[in-house]
């Protein structure tokens, strides 16, 4: 892989990044008990409830929960494959060590298995 080709693929990571970043921001708060910790926000629709508001509430408390699980995975993730640009291990299969081809990478920049492991 190029040195061209890495910086692109690490301008992507950059970019999903901050998707991630924003996405978390609207379903979670940072939790202050651990690092790099999250917490799915309560939905809050002010004043009184009623019966379909606690409903919609329960619902929307699940959908933050879910949410908040996938992006913070995806976060470790890229982290994991910032961490790997780091130390040279980028771009190869954890399963078989194979290069992963640059087109992958450009489509998910954070993956860590080639087409043949992914899961």
């Amino acid at each position: 892989m190029t040195q061209d080709e890495l910086n692109h693929l690490s301008n992507l990571l950059d970019q999903e990044e901050a998707r991630v970043k924003r996405e978390l921001a609207d379903v979670a708060i940072k939790d202050p008990a651990t690092p790099d910790g999250y917490m799915p926000k309560p939905p809050d629709y002010g004043g009184e409830t009623d019966e379909d508001d606690a409903a919609r509430k329960t619902v929307d408390s699940e959908t933050n929960i879910a949410m908040e699980h996938a992006l913070k995975h995806t976060l470790d993730d890229i982290l994991k494959a910032r961490e790997k640009l780091k130390n040279g291990t980028y771009g190869v299969c954890e399963k078989c060590g194979a290069d992963i081809p640059v087109d992958r990478l450009q489509a998910m920049p954070m993956t860590p298995f080639c087409v043949n492991h992914a899961e």
